[in-house]
């Protein structure tokens, strides 16, 4: 749904056998407030049609319009060319032009649904930073807890919840609180951490842990203690310090001999020995060197050292390990950590590795067809690339260029990398302007998309984004004294009486 005062309309024109035709399709108004959905992503949406060229994979090539008609009329001008119709419209590239304008808002170009977006710079990108972090706060609800996915096309908002993901939202709150001294995002985040002190419980094996369900998670603990201690470093406040010690006690005991850490722990079964997940380990010993940073506590610092020595060391030490990473950034991230406490020169190199592949993988603008996908992350140029795996890989790549400094081995490259993905999650970010067919636009802006064509909004895609935002400040010229200010009036939703 648009409101009544914007019109959007998909334009492209085709020339058929009897003349020029131009195919229109609007985005209906309705009544203030838009009646619900019923459907979340329908094929046919007003403002996402579907052009099934590659069964399955429909959503993937949403252009905004009738792809039906679209394709009858290429089809169209083929039988006038005498070209079989079939064969053009399966050979052709084409592009649809896309465009919104309303009462307050001139006529601005969309891509991919979102209003196309300026070059940016360091104001821009503290401006962002900014919005990501305040659409968090806006998003804690009075017991503390986030309001975990939105998704402003349907106006919907599941119940489901992760406690994991909560707290690496409380630890992007305070990071960006420490960096851009702003204490209201410090205040949210000790809200956001307070929140989960009900769900501690003891756990034989020693310390507490946070529960979620009927077991002990390891990767959640890490990232409510990671939470814990950074608040901490940001504020010197000790108010979670019996809750960071007794987090930091549980990691330790869960910690293995190889220097990696057992995942699940419950309270009739005991240690689950078997199950390995994804980040859970490396946020284990970015929680426990966080910790030490916090607390001073060398035991802490001894068992991350432990861990980081076997990331940096046997755990990618097989065969395809030499010729890929998967989802890295927390490595990076503790890589980052750990060296600044423990120069080791192999945290470095790993890092420098895992920021290379990265810079290496990401979209570049001279080797995709579709230039508005430049510095994303995908597996293939024939899909979208996803926002959060855009982010966490920006993350990497902004430990790497902090490790390597200004001179290292392939920094510029890396550094040049990470700009381009900071511009590509820019395009996914919602700003004030691209409200025009939500029904709560207010509630959106400042949340990162799953996509450029998913509408959807995670509180990890948030944290990630602003994460690596943040960090990468730096890698900008100083921007102009107000230059970020002005640049965050983007993110201002006059929200009506």
């Amino acid at each position: 749904c648009a409101r009544n005062t914007v019109k959007a309309v998909d334009l492209l024109q085709l020339r058929a056998s009897c003349g020029e035709k131009t195919l229109y399709q609007r985005i209906p108004a309705c009544p203030n407030p838009c009646p619900p959905r019923k459907k979340r992503y329908s094929a046919n949406s007003s403002v996402y049609a579907s052009l099934d060229i590659v069964p399955g994979y429909s959503l993937e090539f949403k252009t905004g319009m009738d792809g039906g008609r679209m394709l009858s009329a290429i089809r169209s001008q083929g039988r006038a060319l005498g070209v079989d119709g079939r064969a053009a419209a399966v050979k052709g590239r084409f592009r649809s032009l896309c465009a919104v304008e309303g009462a307050d808002l001139a006529p601005r170009t969309l891509v991919q649904g979102t209003v196309e977006r300026q070059d940016p710079d360091r104001a821009r990108v503290e401006a962002a930073v900014r919005a990501g972090a305040d659409y968090l706060v806006n998003a804690l609800d009075s017991a503390g807890e986030f309001r975990y996915i939105f998704d402003p096309l349907d106006n919907y908002v599941p119940k489901d919840y992760s406690w994991t993901r909560h707290y690496g939202a409380a630890y992007s709150l305070s990071l960006v609180g420490r960096l851009l001294h702003e204490p209201r995002y410090l205040d949210a985040a000790a809200r956001a951490v307070e929140a989960g002190m009900r769900r501690l419980k003891k756990a034989s094996v020693g310390g507490q842990c946070l529960f979620e369900g009927d077991r002990c998670y390891f990767g959640a603990s890490a990232l409510m203690s990671l939470a814990v201690s950074e608040h901490r470093v940001a504020t010197g406040d000790r108010r979670f310090e019996t809750a960071g010690a007794d987090l930091a006690a549980f990691i330790r005991a869960m910690q293995r001999r190889d220097g990696l850490f057992f995942h699940y722990w419950y309270p009739k079964g005991g240690l689950d020995r078997g199950s390995m997940l994804l980040f859970a380990s490396q946020q284990g010993v970015l929680a426990l060197a966080r910790h030490a940073r916090a607390t001073g506590d060398r035991g802490a610092l001894s068992a991350a050292e432990r861990g980081m020595d076997h990331l940096a060391g046997p755990y990618w030490d097989f065969f395809l390990g030499n010729w890929f990473f998967v989802a890295e950034h927390w490595s990076c991230l503790a890589a980052e950590e750990m060296y600044s406490q423990v120069p080791k020169p192999a945290y470095l190199e790993f890092c420098r590795e895992i920021g290379t592949h990265f810079a290496r993988t990401i979209l570049k603008k001279d080797a995709t067809a579709f230039p508005e996908n430049a510095g994303g992350m995908v597996v293939t140029h024939a899909l979208s690339p996803h926002g959060c795996g855009t982010a966490t890989a920006a993350e990497a790549m902004t430990s790497a260029a902090a490790l390597g400094g200004a001179a290292g081995p392939g920094v510029a490259e890396i550094r040049e990398a990470a700009l381009w993905s900071y511009s590509f999650l820019l395009k996914t970010q919602v700003n004030a302007h691209d409200g025009f067919w939500m029904q709560r636009p207010a509630l959106a802006v400042g949340g990162f998309f799953e996509k450029q064509i998913v509408p959807r909004i995670r509180i990890d895609y948030v944290q990630h984004a602003i994460s690596a935002l943040v960090r990468g400040l730096d890698l900008y010229p100083p921007a102009a004294p107000g230059a970020a200010a002005e640049a965050g009036r983007d993110f201002v939703v006059a929200v009506p009486p």
